[in-house]
């Protein structure tokens, strides 16, 4: 027993030693989706993409739900920059386009342009503006017209010189398609140039 006792000192400090060096227990893992920074590395569920990723922090749906939806299978469409603020001078631009716009259909069906019309801006006087879809003459207004499956159709707004006032008149213009209807309403200003 003596002779034990001053091998029993000498391991003594060596096992103080190895408890004193023992390694810290890992950090629990991140759990993705509790608001917690789980294992404490200052980021949180997703934001954690080393611990947090995959289906887990994808968005609803993942990615079948990323393609576009297709357009509508009738549309009107109208785009300012194209359509129909003008000014004019008196006689010099009668029966002129001052702008276009589209009807398209994307059905096989065909379909029907309801309506294609202008207000009249005052009693007694004429259309100031007509409309003609493709190469058709110029109308006062479109109603119930055949709008062709698979059809892309551009409709040109006539300036029609009823007037040498300036003037101020709301349109529309109006398509359907098995029940599925586009409408358009718009302004279209007129600015009188005298001579």
């Amino acid at each position: 027993m003596i002779r034990t006792l001053p091998v029993l000192l000498a391991v003594l400090p060596l096992l103080a030693s190895c408890e004193q060096e023992r390694v810290a227990p890992p950090p629990p893992p991140e759990i993705c989706d509790d608001g917690i920074d789980n294992d404490e590395d200052g980021l949180v569920d997703c934001d954690d993409t080393e611990s947090c990723g995959g289906i887990n922090c994808q968005e609803p749906g993942g990615n079948e739900d990323t393609a576009p939806e297709p357009p509508p299978i009738v549309e009107v469409i109208y785009d300012d920059a194209d359509c129909c603020d003008f000014s004019f001078s008196v006689p010099d631009a009668c029966d002129v386009i001052t702008g276009t716009f589209r009807i398209i259909n994307r059905s096989d069906d065909d379909g029907l342009i309801k309506n294609i019309s202008c207000e009249t801006p005052g009693k007694g006087t004429g259309a100031i503006l007509e409309f003609a879809v493709g190469n058709s003459q110029p109308m006062e207004f479109v109603a119930n017209a055949r709008l062709p499956g698979l059809s892309d159709n551009t409709v040109n707004v006539w300036y029609d010189c009823f007037t040498d006032q300036s003037f101020q008149v709301d349109c529309r213009a109006k398509a359907e398609v098995n029940d599925v209807e586009s409408e358009v309403t718009w302004t279209v200003t007129g600015t009188a140039i005298k001579p």
